[in-house]
């Protein structure tokens, strides 16, 4: 079986993320489950863990289970996949500790079929984007677990989020606070606290373009003149 995971936030949204899932099984690609869930104050990295860990819940809790030996979980967050294969740390830890349990329990599932072997948990990174059907059918999971109504036992705050959102309002009140505190000749110059100055955003000129100007003019070859024979550095001259 091959289960597709994935996070997404929409761009005009701050504060509510998707976790979406996706997966078939067998040659002939049967989709075995899919679904989504809406996660306010969750940033994408939370998102994806949560994705990965509700995913493998209904995967094994589908009709398919029984019958498959090895499960394959597909996410194109290459952070996350580190992390459920290893030890978490930062932000969603109990969640990524919560999928590894479930991923060990595997091979030890009661409803599997005697004729079909424990098999195990893969935990795989794919490139996002990139024409995957299966991927693309968690992303749009996950878009619309962004888009649908939070559930009335949303989960808790997750770190990242709670990290962004200290950032952001510490920037907010810096810059109020540099509005009526500038020093006097930053004021009359107009200078803000823009995250990217528009200096930046200014093309780069480029030395081999005819007309531009460079710092550092191109040098000339000095030419191999002939040695004179009068010179005492001649190398046919005698001492």
């Amino acid at each position: 079986m091959f289960l597709f995971t994935d996070g997404s936030r929409l761009s005009n949204s701050n504060a509510v993320a998707g976790a979406g899932w996706y997966g078939h099984w067998g040659a002939w690609k049967q989709e075995s489950t899919h679904g989504h869930l809406c996660l306010p104050r969750h940033e994408v990295f939370d998102a994806e863990a949560t994705a990965a860990y509700e995913g493998l819940k209904a995967a094994c809790d589908s009709a398919q289970a029984p019958y498959t030996q090895n499960l394959y979980v597909l996410l194109d967050n290459q952070e996350v996949a580190q992390q459920l294969q290893g030890s978490p740390r930062g932000s969603s830890q109990r969640t990524i500790l919560a999928f590894q349990e479930l991923a060990k329990a595997w091979p030890n599932r009661s409803l599997r079929c005697q004729a079909i072997q424990p098999g195990q948990v893969h935990v795989h990174w794919i490139p996002g984007h990139a024409g995957i059907a299966g991927n693309e059918q968690a992303d749009e999971q996950a878009k619309k677990g962004a888009r649908s109504t939070p559930q009335t036992n949303t989960p808790p705050t997750r770190y990242a989020w709670a990290h962004w959102t200290l950032r952001e309002e510490f920037w907010r009140r810096f810059q109020a606070f540099w509005a009526e505190n500038a020093p006097q000749q930053y004021q009359d110059l107009s200078i803000g606290l823009d995250k990217r100055p528009h200096e930046l955003s200014l093309p780069i000129l480029q030395n081999d373009m005819p007309g531009t100007l460079t710092s550092n003019p191109p040098t000339q070859k000095k030419k191999n003149l002939p040695s004179s024979p009068s010179s005492p550095f001649s190398p046919t001259s005698s001492l």
